[in-house]
């Protein structure tokens, strides 16, 4: 029975083979690197060249029209029949193939199109290929029953299916959290049509299949998030946000015949205390929410009397920067599931639980990327994103089990009553590189994908550019050249870098990944990393790093020689530091206490000049907030919600306002003729759910 379970995981796991690489005739594609090999030379191949070339491989033997291939690559964007057949023709060219009759991208009729050769998947090793090298040691280990089950338990076999998927909503652009009632007819969740307007809440009816708007916002900024219901259904709870100048734990008596509330209030200002996060009821009297004591401390989860306004800390986190939040109380379990940032590196999400019954909290497991929500499954099953699956924790036989599932894009999972899980079903969120060249005015997307796109930056001299991209569940640094965009490091998707700079020459890329600063070289080598806590970096005309050092709430301007593994040389008190090629340092600067920025002068000879305040805010220093080139200040303006970018000089503060653009975050080359930036883009999400079944053993 135990060799039979054995055998059983490694067939499993044999199914959730990963692509190395695709073989047809003399080419060999290689999609997760973006690279083509081609008689032994391998080269990158652009973005929609390789989405289409893996949309025909994975249907081989089958004519699209060119409307079946726009809509499977380019999506709800589109895209023109002058740019589809330019994104063919760069394929072929890409392939090798240029002369008809076409060898690979066959045109068997007007507008149709087919992969010619026959491709063969080549897979990543997998568990099952020791498969038959080890049976004779799994039957040896077999006569140690203890050992192999724990080992066995240890590999997490799927013991859970999923039996049907159903969609929840089906209305025109994004959803976010959401809520069931405690009777599984209503469910509450966030919602906004387009990029323009702000976060509402909608409730639905789920058996008469209706729908209304029950908190509306009334603006772009405005967040009603994370809505829960009290254990009668007859209350709810959210956090009404712009995460910036107000917060409010918000509470309303809620009639769920006609999906209306009423007596809607404010029981909480958090706006001081580092926003509150996922209010909970605990009974209809009490509520459980993510509360920091003050702005320097991190959220711990607070019970608070709503009869007396008395409260009661429940957790009370250290070393960790943000704390507790994504808290979800389980009136049978009587425990509360949370997630805990789990260290001051930045590294990791803490799995807890808080059990009433002895009023301490424990861990349950340590992730290493994002985790937004946990659901419970049953009272003593919880379901959470692990990596690349869903994964059921039992808290009572302390056992972990996969559900071998793709969830991306599935995110955001949330209770749908026993044994059923919802989730939010699509790619959440979508930003395209624009570059504009600043003489002609003309826009250019073609860097663009479907993908999470940011933090492009461009090299001064050389115009190289750098970014970060999520797709295909990594994160990974992309370098452009020649306009070719090629993967030159890839990251675990819990990776997000706040913060990048390229040298002018474009030879060297810095990265900030929380409080790690890493070096790399153009082809992505890694050359240089240090924790340390970063307000800004950039690199000089001599190859030396630039970087803000925040240290004991000052911050100081350091010069580092990563190349030499020299020490960090101080040169001036600020942050968000830029060079020029005479060498004089501009650096931003603030009196203790105050939101007001100046812009200093680092010259050549030693001396440190102050020369007015800066009209824009930090951006939460970014380095691509601002620019200092030929003499003039550049940054973006935002009057009314529009953004144009604007140039000024610095001798008399005369400015010029130059072109719109949706992004504070830019980057400019020297000769300022190419502006590189990002634009958010409409996505369309859903609520869906599926039931989740026990296998038979």
């Amino acid at each position: 029975m135990l060799l039979k379970k054995i055998i059983n995981f490694f067939k499993t796991q044999n199914s959730q083979k990963k692509i190395h690489s695709i073989k047809f005739e003399k080419i060999v594609f290689y999609p997760n690197e973006l690279k083509i090999k081609n008689n032994g030379e391998i080269k990158p191949i652009t973005n929609k060249p390789a989405q289409i070339l893996n949309f025909l491989i994975h249907n081989q033997n089958q004519t699209f029209n060119r409307h079946d291939i726009v809509k499977a690559v380019w999506q709800d964007k589109g895209c023109s029949e002058a740019n589809f057949y330019k994104a063919i023709e760069n394929l072929r060219k890409e392939l090798g193939d240029t002369k008809e009759p076409w060898k690979y991208i066959a045109k068997p009729s007007t507008n149709q199109f087919v992969l010619k050769p026959q491709a063969k998947v080549i897979y990543v090793a997998t568990p099952m290929t020791y498969f038959r090298n080890t049976i004779n040691l799994i039957v040896f280990l077999v006569f140690f029953s203890s050992i192999v089950n724990a080992a066995y338990n240890s590999l997490s076999e799927s013991t859970y299916g999923i039996s049907y998927k159903n969609n929840l909503t089906s209305r025109k652009g994004e959803v976010l959290h959401s809520a069931l009632s405690p009777n599984e007819n209503s469910i509450i969740f966030m919602y906004r049509k387009n990029l323009n307007a702000g976060w509402s809440l909608v409730a639905k009816n789920l058996l008469e299949e209706t729908s209304q708007t029950i908190v509306p916002a009334y603006n772009s900024d405005e967040y009603n998030t994370e809505p829960s219901f009290s254990p009668s259904g007859n209350q709810i709870s959210w956090i009404k946000t712009d995460y910036n100048k107000y917060c409010d734990v918000m509470i309303a008596v809620f009639d769920a015949q006609y999906s209306t509330i009423n007596n809607a209030r404010s029981i909480l200002n958090c706006t001081q205390t580092f926003y509150a996060r996922t209010p909970n009821w605990k009974n209809e009297h009490t509520l459980l929410v993510a509360l920091a004591p003050n702005e320097n401390s991190p959220s711990g989860i607070v019970e608070i009397d709503l009869l007396t306004q008395k409260r009661h800390q429940l957790t009370a986190p250290t070393n960790t920067i943000y704390g507790d939040y994504s808290l979800y109380f389980n009136e049978l379990a009587n425990k509360i599931v949370f997630l805990r940032h789990a260290s001051l590196t930045g590294y990791g999400v803490q799995l807890r639980v808080y059990d009433f019954e002895t009023s301490k909290d424990y861990l349950l497991k340590e992730y290493q990327h994002a985790l937004f929500t946990a659901a419970w499954l049953t009272p003593d099953k919880i379901v959470v994103n692990a990596e690349n699956h869903y994964e059921i924790i039992d808290l009572e036989n302390n056992k972990i089990s996969m559900l071998h599932e793709n969830i991306d894009p599935e995110q955001y999972p949330f209770s749908m009553g026993e044994n059923k899980i919802g989730f939010v079903k699509g790619h959440w969120r979508d930003k395209d590189l624009i570059t504009i060249n600043l003489d002609s005015g003309k826009t250019d997307d073609s860097l663009s994908s479907i993908a999470y796109d940011y933090r492009p930056v461009v090299a001064k001299k050389t115009n190289h550019i750098a970014f970060i991209s999520e797709r295909d569940m990594k994160t990974r640094l992309f370098y452009v050249e020649n306009n070719y965009a090629s993967p030159i490091a890839t990251f675990n998707r819990s990776v997000y870098f706040t913060d990048i700079a390229i040298s002018p020459n474009g030879k060297y890329i810095a990265l900030q990944e929380d409080r790690i600063l890493k070096v790399l070289s153009s082809n992505g080598q890694l050359l240089f990393e240090k924790q340390i806590d970063v307000s800004g970096i950039s690199f000089t005309y001599e190859n030396q790093l630039l970087i803000g050092v925040r240290n004991d709430k000052v911050s100081h301007i350091q010069k580092l020689d990563f190349l030499n593994n020299s020490p960090l040389q101080i040169i001036a008190n600020g942050f968000m530091p830029k060079s020029t090629p005479n060498g004089e340092i501009y650096y931003l600067s603030s009196e203790k206490n105050s939101r007001i920025m100046f812009l200093n002068k680092l010259q050549s000879n030693g001396n440190h000049e102050k020369l007015f305040v800066v009209p824009f805010e930090s951006g939460n220093e970014k380095s691509n907030i601002y620019e200092i080139l030929n003499n003039k200040l550049y940054y973006v303006e935002t009057n009314n919600n529009e953004k144009h970018l604007v140039s000024m000089k610095l001798s008399n503060q005369e400015k010029t306002r130059m072109i719109p653009v949706d992004s504070i975050y830019f980057s400019l080359n020297e000769a300022e003729t190419l502006l590189i930036t990002v634009q958010k883009k409409e996505v369309q999400t859903s609520l869906s759910y599926f039931e989740i079944f026990e296998k038979n053993s």
